[in-house]
C-alpha cells in the first residue's frame, strides 16, 4: 500500500510538471482553449531559460478500527524553486527543494551543467555525472494536455484562466505517456491507485504575452484507512532573463554509480 502510495505520488507530481514544460468569476468569453494551450506550449519550448517556484502540500490522514489509537495526521509542505538556462543548447539548471516533516526541514540543493549534478543536502554535498536527454523528452508530454476534451477558458483582466477538468481515462493516457518516454509501463497496483484518486480541476494562468505563468491542481484519495489530499500551485517567471551560476567543484565528493 505504501508502494501504491508513493507511485501515485509521483505519477500526479510529473503529470503537474508535465502542464509546466509544455477561478474566475463571470466574464467575457476568451478563445478556444485548446488553441490558447498550443500557442502557449510553443511559446514556452521556444524558451531558453525560465524560473518556477512551486508550493506543494501533503496531508495523509490515518485512521485506525481500534478506538484504544488514534488517528494520526501528518501535513507535509513542500517548497520548490527551479531556475534554468541553456534550454535549446547546453541545458544548465538550480533547484532548491526545502520539506518539512515531523518537525525536520530537509533542504536539497541541486546544480547541473556540463553533464554533472552537484548535490548539496543539509551541507553535505556530492557531485556525479548524469544524463538528462530522458529529461529533455519530458517536455513533449506537454503536448498531450491539449487532448484533454472538458476544457474552458475566460478572461481576468489582461490574462487567461484555463480550466481543465480531466476524466480518469484521460489521465491514464497521459501517464502511459509518460511511461513510454521512462520506457516503463503501468503495472496493475498503480493503475488501481490511478482509479481511486479524484482529481481536482487543472486551473492554468496565461499571461497578456501568452507566457504560462500559473498552474494549480489537486487530488485526494483514500485507500485502507489513509486518506492523502495533495495540492500543488506553480509559478514560472523570468521568461528568457534567468541565469544559473556555476559551483565550485572542489567542494564536492565525486560519486560513482
Amino acid at each position: 500500500m505504501k508502494k501504491t502510495m508513493k507511485r501515485v505520488l509521483c505519477a500526479a507530481a510529473a503529470i503537474m510538471l508535465s502542464f509546466s514544460l509544455a477561478a474566475c468569476n463571470n466574464s467575457e468569453p476568451a478563445e478556444d482553449p485548446k488553441v490558447l494551450l498550443e500557442n502557449a506550449s510553443e511559446k514556452m519550448k521556444e524558451l531558453d531559460s525560465l524560473s518556477m517556484n512551486a508550493n506543494l502540500s501533503v496531508n495523509m490522514e490515518m485512521s485506525s478500527s481500534d478506538s484504544a489509537t488514534e488517528n494520526l495526521s501528518l501535513d507535509m509542505p513542500i517548497e520548490m524553486t527551479v531556475e534554468m538556462a541553456g534550454i535549446q543548447s547546453d541545458l544548465m539548471y538550480h533547484t532548491i527543494v526545502d520539506a518539512s516533516l515531523f518537525g525536520t526541514n530537509i533542504s536539497t540543493e541541486q546544480t547541473y551543467y556540463d553533464g554533472v549534478v552537484y548535490t548539496n543536502t543539509d551541507g553535505q554535498k556530492t557531485m556525479m555525472t548524469m544524463d538528462v536527454s530522458e529529461a529533455r523528452q519530458m517536455a513533449n508530454v506537454g503536448e498531450v494536455s491539449t487532448e484533454f476534451k472538458n476544457m474552458k477558458a475566460s478572461k481576468d483582466g489582461d490574462k487567461t484562466i484555463v480550466t481543465i477538468e480531466p476524466t480518469k481515462e484521460e489521465l491514464t493516457q497521459l501517464m502511459d505517456t509518460l511511461g513510454s518516454l521512462e520506457g516503463s509501463t503501468m503495472d496493475e497496483e498503480t493503475l488501481a491507485a490511478l482509479s481511486s484518486l479524484t482529481f481536482d480541476a487543472f486551473v492554468i494562468t496565461i499571461n497578456k504575452d501568452g507566457y504560462i505563468e500559473n498552474e494549480k491542481f489537486g487530488f485526494s484519495a483514500e485507500e485502507e484507512g489513509i486518506k492523502v489530499v495533495f495540492t500543488a500551485e506553480i509559478k514560472v517567471s523570468g521568461y528568457d532573463s534567468t541565469t544559473v551560476e556555476m559551483v565550485d567543484p572542489g567542494e564536492y565528493e565525486a560519486l560513482n554509480y
